[in-house]
């Protein structure tokens, strides 16, 4: 049982269907609560579908079991990373909700950068619509000549 499902485990990873994945190697480590195999497997899957206390709490675990192994310190590094990020983009949107925590200056400049943002996604709308009026005034004028040279 414990291997068929760390096995499948592996698999669900390969296919990044990454809650089920976490739900074979929990039975394995409800069957095996040291199996480094299962505690990388869903620390893994954890970490991909974005549990990432989670995912740290079963790679720590598995670097203590095996603290040589390079796999375990990789998914830490991106775990780690992942939740500073995660942090930081909170921070952010909590200072934009609250006032921006006295750094009206970074609030500022994010609201300019959005209206050139939107300027940019608006002017080749325009350019279309002028593009397509002018083709319409093209044929019109075109037409007037037809008819004036018939």
């Amino acid at each position: 049982v414990i291997s068929t499902n760390n096995n499948l485990a592996l698999i669900y990873i390969k296919m990044k269907d990454w809650s089920a994945a976490a739900e074979h190697a929990s039975k394995v480590l409800d069957e095996d609560p040291n199996n480094l195999k299962a505690l990388m497997r869903r620390g893994q899957a954890r970490l991909q579908g974005g549990f990432l206390e989670q995912s740290k709490k079963d790679l720590k675990k598995a670097q203590k079991l095996d603290k040589d192994n390079s796999y375990i310190k990789k998914l830490l590094k991106i775990c780690t990373q992942k939740h500073k990020e995660y942090v930081q983009k909170q921070q952010a949107l909590y200072a934009g909700m609250f006032g921006g925590g006295g750094k009206g200056k970074g609030k500022k400049k994010k609201k300019n950068k959005d209206k050139v943002t939107k300027k940019k996604k608006e002017e080749p709308a325009k350019m279309e619509v002028d593009n397509k009026e002018n083709d319409e005034q093209a044929k019109a004028t075109n037409g007037g000549d037809d008819a004036v040279k018939k």
